[in-house]
């Protein structure tokens, strides 16, 4: 997410764009060895292929990756048992990070593909989301 973030918001240039362009590719191909690792090594391929598909998504498409950090959040939020008031606390904060993560990285892609934009109108990260900035005011 901080390179993704970094390269979109900062736009480096010359090595620092390699650099950045690098460390993503290496991320990927974390993600793509995870995949074809864990298909391996399944005994049911087709059932662990069937319910793995988001991850699939993850490596095949590239505008999902940066998703990949809600199944972390997922994973992590398994790892705890408790009950009650306490859980629902849990799945609240879960829902409410899940959702910041999401819009943010949808403003970090619009921004990526109307800055350059003939025209465009989202030219920054605070007027992506309406063309007058209005949100960010508030």
């Amino acid at each position: 997410m901080a390179i993704y973030s970094w390269q979109i918001l900062v736009q480096p240039t010359g090595v620092w764009n390699g650099a950045a362009e690098a460390a993503l590719n290496v991320i990927w191909i974390c993600f793509a060895s995870d995949y074809v690792i864990s298909l391996w090594l399944t005994s049911d391929t087709w059932t662990w292929f069937k319910h793995h598909l988001f991850e699939l998504a993850v490596v095949v498409l590239p505008m999902f990756r940066p998703l990949r950090m809600l199944r972390v959040v997922t994973a992590l939020n398994s790892l705890q048992h408790t009950g009650g008031m306490a859980l629902r606390g849990r799945i609240a904060a879960y829902v409410a990070s899940s959702v910041t993560l999401v819009v943010f990285i949808g403003s970090l892609a619009e921004l990526d593909a109307e800055r350059n934009a003939p025209h465009a109108v989202i030219t920054s990260f605070p007027k992506g989301d309406h063309h007058d900035g209005g949100l960010w005011r508030l």
